[in-house]
């Protein structure tokens, strides 16, 4: 999914936590992130000017074995339920707590772009093709491809 139509889910989001599968990650953005850092469990949040929309977008995001963590989390004592939205998208609970958002946001430091094309390459560099199976160095292309074409990458 591009980050185009993932911002219009966030822009009518006004009481859900959407979680976006992204290669090897599950990826909460804008109003989901900060819903998911201040309620479910906090993570480090990576805010970034991305070009395709001309303007910064926040995310949040964890390894897809991490899901069953998180669920656990947000299942202990019946606070928040999970259902899958559409293939690839999960929606957790419901929140009342959006208004503190725009402050919250403008106040997370940007990262530099500068400084992920390092990051993807020590990414690429640090793989283990020989350890590796054909379908995971598959899925790993696949999210490298992912993430540049989005503009976003996750340190």
């Amino acid at each position: 999914m591009k980050v185009q139509d993932i911002l219009k889910i966030e822009e009518s989001n006004r009481s859900s936590i959407f979680l976006f599968k992204e290669g090897f990650f599950w990826r909460a953005y804008e109003r989901s992130a900060f819903r998911f850092v201040k309620n479910i469990q906090g993570y480090s949040v990576i805010k970034r000017y991305v070009k395709c929309v001309k303007q910064d977008v926040v995310f949040i995001g964890f390894p897809l074995d991490n899901l069953d963590k998180i669920i656990k989390v947000c299942e202990n004592g019946q606070r928040y339920q999970f259902k899958q939205k559409e293939e690839g998208i999960l929606e957790i609970g419901s929140f009342t707590d959006a208004e503190n958002y725009e402050i919250w946001k403008e106040g997370l430091k940007e990262v530099k772009q500068k400084n992920d094309c390092k990051s993807l390459i020590d990414k690429i560099r640090e793989f283990p093709v020989a350890n590796k199976t054909p379908v995971e160095t598959i899925e790993f292309v696949m999210e490298l491809q992912e993430t540049v074409k989005n503009g976003i990458i996750v340190t």
